[in-house]
């Protein structure tokens, strides 16, 4: 489990860092690859909810999990159909990933506000990133091309801030290890 956690840390550290590298390239007319972003960035969050499903040995949130990935893989689907027979596929893409992260965002802070709270700081500046997507996500529904950019800058950071708190996580989880161990002697 600890090799998966690495490398899934590794994975978002990158695409967090590639995404805010071509972020600059959304404000130009040309992006015709948004819909395939688009239908990444939704793939992959479904596939790790299905991933932790199979993974999860004791059965904690496999039924919310199981659901939150194949409703994803269903969404990042229509994205991709929606790619090959619409003349407005950037803003279909748009939208749909607005929506899809407004629902995303909010069972992320459902999570933070009631989940244990190991760090503060990062609890702080994943409510504070999670409301920010929200507020973009809106404002993208309404104009999708104009907020686009910032929507993806806010995916990137997301995606770094969340290499992070697994880094922290891993962290304050082996000095607490530590401590229990001392206190068993």
């Amino acid at each position: 489990m600890k090799i998966f956690q690495n490398i899934m840390t590794l994975i978002y550290l990158l695409m967090g860092i590639i995404v805010l590298m071509i972020a600059e390239y959304l404000a130009t007319s040309d992006a015709w690859f948004i819909p395939y972003l688009v239908f990444a960035v939704i793939m992959l969050y479904g596939s790790m909810n299905l991933v932790v499903v199979a993974r999860d040995k004791a059965g904690r949130n496999q039924m919310k999990n199981y659901i939150h990935g194949a409703s994803a893989i269903f969404i990042a689907v229509i994205v991709l159909i929606t790619s090959f027979v619409s003349d407005n596929t950037i803003y279909i893409s748009c939208v749909v990933w607005a929506v899809w992260s407004i629902f995303k965002e909010g069972h992320t802070f459902q999570n933070e506000m009631f989940g244990k709270i190991m760090n503060k700081t990062m609890l702080i500046l994943n409510i504070v990133l999670s409301v920010a997507i929200c507020i973009f996500s809106a404002l993208m529904i309404i104009d999708p091309l104009k907020h686009i950019h910032a929507h993806v800058v806010l995916l990137g950071i997301e995606w770094i801030l969340e290499a992070v708190n697994a880094f922290v996580f891993a962290i304050t989880k082996k000095k607490v290890n530590v401590r229990e161990q001392g206190k068993n002697e």
